[in-house]
């Protein structure tokens, strides 16, 4: 996945206090990133905890704060073992959508940038492709994101979910920026927007292509 093409640091209680989060174990941390993966960690990440479909990440804080991780932010559920792991560490109600929160403090906001997205059970990466493609071609730079994977100017890479988690969304929007793409075209699926990887995110146009079931 598309990395931040420039580091920047945000204080750990600084930005936990902007979403309003509670300090559970103090410390000094400069955070450079996010992660929900503790697999994709390194020095500097903000591992967040947060509960999934079988397991809750706090299961996995240890193995992130052995990789690097500077700090932890999870919920009521993974506080106790995550304060006895070393670093700081936040208590939030809701980890996820903290972390679309974080995100857009870690990455930078999204506002100036036009995103387009595209939902339904079907025909999203063939409506999204032909967005991206019409407006490529009377000159726009434009950003892809879909289940195909993710483009940004000359760069392709696949991607393992139709709509990446936020801290990756806020990713490739940074990469955006950096190079001078300011129309970014995204497949939005159910389970992303139940999941909050888009909370925050305010869409110029939001096309919805059919509902059905899915198989």
């Amino acid at each position: 996945m598309f990395e931040a093409p420039e580091l920047h640091s945000v204080d750990f209680v600084d930005v936990i206090k902007s979403i309003d989060g509670r300090i559970a174990k103090s410390g000094d941390a400069r955070i450079t990133s996010l992660s929900l993966d503790s697999r994709r960690v390194f020095p500097g990440t903000l591992f967040a905890a947060a509960p999934g479909h079988n397991r809750h990440g706090h299961e996995f804080a240890g193995d992130a704060v052995r990789a690097g991780a500077c700090a932890i932010i999870t919920d009521p559920v993974g506080e106790v073992s995550a304060v006895d792991l070393g670093v700081p560490v936040a208590v939030v109600d809701d980890v996820r959508g903290a972390v679309a929160a974080l995100s857009r403090e870690i990455y930078g906001p999204s506002d100036a940038m036009t995103l387009l997205g595209v939902t339904g059970t079907n025909g999203k990466t063939s409506v999204s492709f032909m967005v991206a493609g019409g407006l490529r071609a009377v000159g726009v730079p434009t950003g892809l994101i879909g289940t195909l994977g993710v483009s940004v100017g000359e760069r392709w890479e696949k991607s393992e979910r139709t709509t990446p988690e936020a801290p990756d969304l806020h990713r490739i929007f940074q990469e955006c920026r950096t190079i001078g793409i300011d129309h970014v075209v995204m497949e939005v699926s159910s389970i992303a927007a139940s999941e909050s990887r888009v909370a925050g995110l305010e869409f110029e146009v939001m096309v919805f292509t059919n509902l059905s079931q899915d198989r």
